[in-house]
């Protein structure tokens, strides 16, 4: 009767840790941006696939010709370096937001998000669980001429490396880095040996295409579907395994 209650005990908290990541990742985890980005198409605005009047950034030369123009540049390379920060998706999640009806506790959610250097296997998993549904990470990309540019896009498109080996970026337009940015490039210049002020970015994300409340309102209604499937699929393994049990051979 005990290894029976044990067993049984034991099931419930595997589905219940279970289903605590994968509300974890459903509500804050997985990138949805992929799914705004299905009718994007192809152009030269920000954030679009690069058509071919899109120039390819090979050079720290060509990057600083088109700083602050409006003219559109990708890039591309198998060398992608993950930075400690991140930054927000949607711009208008920063700032102090009430958690209860009654406005008495408050959570402040921050425009960036800085790590520690170099980022560990924790605050990756912790990411990929929690934050990668708001934040986009920056990343270092070694171009041909052996030089570095900042890069941050929405980095569901990351997981090219993973396919093709090799990522292609979308379109964007080249700009001096801000404050936090020189601030998480400055503890990674001793080991690539680059100038913090002459790192320039490259932008190719499409800010605020993803609307916060109507984002967490589709990843809540995923979660519940989603466990819909699982008690649908439990109950129904439950009944078959019971009809087998009663089941008399045949004489």
């Amino acid at each position: 009767m005990l290894e029976k209650y044990l067993l049984r005990l034991r099931k419930v908290a595997f589905y219940f840790v279970c289903g605590l990541l994968l509300t974890f990742m459903v509500m804050g985890g997985i990138p949805t941006g992929w799914i705004y980005d299905l009718w994007v198409g192809e152009g030269t605005k920000i954030g679009q696939k690069p058509s071919p009047d899109v120039v390819l950034v090979e050079s720290k030369a060509q990057a600083l010709s088109f700083l602050n123009k409006d003219i559109a540049v990708t890039a591309e390379g198998d060398n992608l370096i993950l930075c400690p920060l991140m930054r927000l998706r949607d711009n208008s999640e920063e700032g102090e937001h009430n958690l209860t009806a009654k406005n008495k506790k408050k959570i402040y959610i921050e425009k960036y998000r800085r790590l520690s250097y170099p980022v560990s296997w924790k605050e990756k998993a912790v990411n990929m669980l929690a934050f990668s549904g708001s934040y986009n990470s920056y990343y270092l990309l070694q171009l041909k001429d052996g030089s570095y540019l900042g890069v941050y896009f929405d980095d569901y498109l990351a997981f090219q490396m993973w396919v093709n080996g090799k990522i292609l970026l979308p379109t964007g337009r080249i700009r001096y880095t801000e404050s936090s940015e020189r601030g998480m490039l400055s503890r990674m210049h001793h080991r690539y040996g680059f100038d913090v002020n002459d790192i320039l970015l490259l932008d190719m994300y499409r800010h605020d295409k993803i609307p916060g409340i109507l984002d967490k309102i589709m990843r809540f209604v995923v979660a519940i579907l989603i466990a819909i499937f699982v008690l649908q699929y439990r109950s129904s393994k439950k009944k078959r395994k019971n009809s087998l049990e009663h089941e008399q051979p045949l004489k």
